[in-house]
């Protein structure tokens, strides 16, 4: 039994078809229901896959191949696009997703399928759906986004320059940066201009990470890392509503629309700019995702400089990971959860192929047999 990232606990191949819908045609979210219907469980399998077949010394091909035809399948269903439930009524495309299928069809294609023509379709729609920020360009988190779309519930706002539609959801456009940078590696052929994107996007971030906070933002921030620790330490109670007040509506308020901050003193990193709750379990998927770029950056980085401070969101990360293990309370919550567990195995992994530093509990991780450790995002294969 693994742990697997965007899937959770299962015995890869005599679970396999539950990350299938109920007729076994496409791949779905175990966490939503057997109709949710969701391309990252199939990255996140084919990887685990990829990574017995090595182990084992065996071909598991047929297994692969299911998940290709899933990809394919739902393509042809969408008429070009990738469709989904959307979070605020009717049918969109979530493009965490689409980044999946992306990233799945470039290794199948190295593992020789024949993809091509579906993986131009899935790049071209994907990468149409970007707001202009400031100086560089920022990826969308869903189609309705572009389009206005996003629940009342969102804060709406023009606040650092952005579009009031654009969420400035940090998760997708990072994941999309990550696709980017593969699609550029490969060399596959597309007509989108990857270089152009790229650097636009890069530069967004930088954007992020030159954002200044006032004497008083921090002021507030230091009351603010007050009230998290409180809800940390009262992580298992089940009546903490003063604490999910302050989550779900104070904290939004103050650091998405008052005071607007990413990247925070005590080292969390903010998921967005938009919804009405800190998303605290983001914070593990961020420093991934930023993880992953600086892994991926380092392979192009003699061509990009000045587009992105590299050592300054390291240092970003650094503390991310210092928070996380400096509340043994987080740690155990994270750890008795399947996926955040993963996610948190991923993070060592990822983040120690940057700096050595992590190495010994990466391998600690590895040796308990529960995680993927194969990955596309960074060179050293534990």
């Amino acid at each position: 039994m693994q742990r697997l990232i965007l899937i959770g606990a299962i015995d890869i191949l005599k679970d396999f078809d539950t990350i299938f819908s109920c007729d076994g045609k496409y791949l779905i979210s175990r966490t939503l229901g057997r109709d949710y219907f969701f391309e990252m469980s199939g990255e996140s399998m084919y990887y685990a896959l990829v990574e017995e077949e090595r182990k084992k010394n065996i071909s598991l091909r047929e297994y692969k191949q299911r998940i290709v035809y899933a990809i394919q399948d739902r393509l042809s269903y969408g008429q070009g696009r990738l469709i989904h439930k959307s979070f605020s009524g009717g049918k969109d495309t979530q493009f965490r997703s689409t980044n999946s299928a992306i990233r799945t069809l470039l290794i199948a294609r190295s593992d020789g399928f024949n993809i091509d023509d579906a993986l131009k379709q899935i790049v071209k729609y994907h990468f149409s759906y970007y707001f202009r920020w400031l100086d560089g360009i920022w990826f969308c988190h869903d189609s309705s986004e572009l389009e206005g779309k996003t629940p009342l519930s969102h804060i709406r706002t023009r606040r650092l320059g952005k579009d009031w539609r654009n969420t400035l959801t940090l998760n997708t456009h990072v994941d999309s940066i990550n696709t980017l940078i593969l699609l550029k590696k490969s060399e596959f052929h597309c007509d989108e201009n990857i270089d152009g994107m790229l650097n636009g996007a890069l530069l967004s971030i930088n954007q992020l990470l030159n954002i200044k906070a006032g004497n008083f933002s921090r002021f507030l921030q230091r009351i603010d890392s007050v009230f998290l620790d409180k809800y940390v330490n009262n992580i298992w109670k089940k009546n903490k509503w003063t604490s999910t007040i302050y989550e779900r509506i104070v904290h939004p308020v103050v650091f998405k629309l008052l005071f607007p901050t990413f990247f925070f003193e005590n080292g969390i990193i903010a998921r967005d700019l938009s919804v009405l709750n800190r998303h605290l379990d983001y914070l593990l998927v961020n420093i991934v995702d930023l993880s992953r770029m600086l892994c991926l950056y380092n392979d192009i980085r003699e061509r990009r400089e000045g587009l992105l401070d590299y050592d300054k969101l390291l240092d970003k990360l650094k503390k991310g990971v210092d928070w996380i293990e400096s509340h043994p309370n987080f740690v155990e919550f994270v750890y008795r959860d399947p996926l955040l567990s993963a996610w948190y195995a991923e993070m060592y992994y990822t983040l120690s192929n940057i700096e050595p530093s992590f190495t010994m509990q990466a391998q600690k991780l590895v040796q308990t047999g529960l995680f993927c450790s194969y990955s596309p995002f960074y060179k050293c294969q534990f």
